[in-house]
């Protein structure tokens, strides 16, 4: 009863003043408001209510439910807790876009399509690679005819692009743009959409990038008894975020759509309250083996440190493999993969600073138990996760492999694969050592920039990665993203490509290694938890 008595004369110091006096369902909703947590200092926070009170424009001297209502949902909204402004969308919820060629545009397809498609999806999938990547092919400036005009061309460096079926008698230098594929044993193809042709890849120029069977390339050079001999290979050039929102301004990879706002409010909006959260993290760790005894040491460290500190990271990514072998075999698997995830519940529990402030999510690796291993992945099984289910509620979300995180206004995508040794392995060429200004690439660069000109996660052939052809959308990165997380098995790295920051956050098992990512200031944070001798 003091406190509210207390709570009660504070009140009035602050609206006296002023002349104004609050009804008592207006005193009752700040006192509530006052009374739940939201506000550390209520001598400091009173004169900014009705500050934000009196700049609503009152009609009276006298402030009803309505418009102290209406002032406190201003404030929640300022110091709401971020994990609030965290959207997570799995793969398979995902907005699917097909390109028409046509009318030069992209139509949403309304139905959700079956996880396992008929034999035209797959040549569907092939196709809607192939025209999103030519139509952004065909803006870029290199690749856009000049516009007409009467005397010579002023533009030299322009590349026009001849389809494959017209090759045949049009001799000459020529560039074409298709898929790289190997139809018979030993032989390298590229094919369009409606036909191929051999190409002989003995001695080509090539750029940085990692060429494997099935990625999209250009390739120029010149037809020798109908087969293509390339003096130069590479792939489509990238497009900048930005450029493709220009064009294509309604894309939207998380069904959104601002019904009834205004988009570009909404992301000046979203952009502004984040820049305020200038400590807010996203702790990302991959590799976590739960079935370490030291991994769980290492994990009671890191929530220990982060409960402790100012501001507590409002999300946490784990990433799988969860174990250290692959269970699934034994009878006994399933129930030991339940007991770890159990484990875990219970030393997150041990922080609840950590569990009211902090959002989680899960991806499985590629040798967690699912349903089969093609892509995308659906999120682990309740049944191995119930307790942590119970003990997180709203604040943990199981989700496919690859997913995507909407952090205020930055999309972030993430990805858990072994893509560094599986591309490097399925190489058609060996790739570049140096890049045309000489540097020397590394293979991770080589793997960032294949992925970003592809404009896809995985173009390896399906029968090293398989994937679902109705679902394919889900590893498209068109628009691209502002952060793409590459979870794999190498240690840490990070390449910003253009504009999209990159990384790996290293293999937490073997050396405790994790990063931190600081949406803010979009900056990374390398981290490795001590190890006690």
């Amino acid at each position: 009863m003091s406190k509210t008595l207390a709570y009660n004369r504070a009140i009035n110091r602050a609206f006296r003043p002023h002349g104004l006096a609050l009804s008592a369902d207006a005193a009752k909703a700040i006192i509530e408001y006052l009374d739940s947590g939201e506000v550390k200092d209520s001598d400091t926070f009173l004169p900014k209510l009705v500050e934000q009170i009196r700049g609503a424009g009152l009609q009276s001297t006298i402030v009803d439910a309505n418009a102290a209502k209406t002032a406190l949902a201003f404030f929640q909204s300022q110091s709401r807790s971020s994990q609030e402004m965290v959207l997570v969308i799995d793969a398979f919820d995902m907005p699917r876009f097909r390109y028409d060629p046509v009318k030069k545009t992209f139509r949403k397809i309304q139905q959700k399509s079956p996880i396992h498609g008929a034999a035209s999806d797959k040549a569907n999938m092939h196709r809607d690679r192939y025209n999103i990547v030519y139509q952004r092919l065909l803006r870029n400036e290199l690749f856009s005819p000049p516009p007409v005009s009467i005397g010579p061309v002023s533009r030299k460096d322009y590349y026009e692009i001849t389809q494959i079926e017209s090759l045949l008698g049009s001799p000459g230098k020529k560039c074409i743009f298709g898929m790289l594929t190997s139809l018979v044993e030993g032989k390298w193809h590229i094919e369009d959409l409606n036909t191929s042709i051999e190409i002989d890849l003995s001695n080509p120029t090539i750029t940085a990038g990692l060429f494997t069977d099935g990625c999209l390339v250009l390739a120029e050079g010149e037809l020798e008894d109908s087969i293509f001999k390339a003096s130069y290979l590479g792939f489509p050039p990238p497009e900048l975020r930005k450029t493709t929102l220009d064009a294509y301004p309604f894309l939207d990879c998380f069904g959104l759509e601002f019904k009834g706002v205004d988009k570009e409010k909404e992301k000046k909006r979203l952009s502004s309250l984040l820049r305020k959260r200038k400590d807010d993290m996203v702790v990302i760790l991959s590799e976590v083996h739960l079935d370490k005894p030291k991994v769980m040491i290492q994990l009671r460290k890191l929530f220990s440190g982060y409960s402790s500190a100012e501001a507590i990271p409002p999300l946490f990514v784990f990433m799988g493999n969860f174990t250290s072998k692959p269970l699934g075999s034994g009878s006994s698997d399933a129930k030991r993969l339940r007991g770890y995830f159990d484990t875990l519940a219970d030393l997150i529990t041990e922080f609840p600073s950590v569990v009211k402030s902090s959002k989680f999510v899960f991806l499985s690796g590629p040798n967690d138990p699912g349903v089969g291993n093609v892509l995308p992945r659906p999120g682990l099984a309740p049944f191995f996760t119930q307790r942590l289910r119970e003990r997180l509620g709203n604040n943990v979300n199981f989700a496919s492999n690859p997913c995507r995180i909407l952090y205020y206004d930055q999309e972030i995508v993430l990805f858990r694969e072994d893509l560094v040794h599986k591309t490097r392995r399925n190489c058609a060429l060996k790739p570049s050592e140096m890049d045309q200004s000489g540097q020397q690439v590394k293979t991770y660069e080589h793997l960032v920039k294949t992925i970003l000109e592809q404009g896809h996660l995985c173009s390896l052939p399906p029968i090293i990665r398989p994937i679902y052809w109705n679902y394919d959308h889900a590893l498209r990165l068109y628009p691209l993203p502002r952060v793409l997380v590459l979870a794999d098995v190498v240690d840490q790295y990070d390449f910003t490509y253009e504009n999209v920051i990159t990384f790996n956050p290293g293999v937490f098992s073997v050396d405790f290694s994790f990063i931190a990512y600081v949406p803010a200031k979009e900056a990374l944070e390398f981290s490795r938890l001590p190890v006690e001798s």
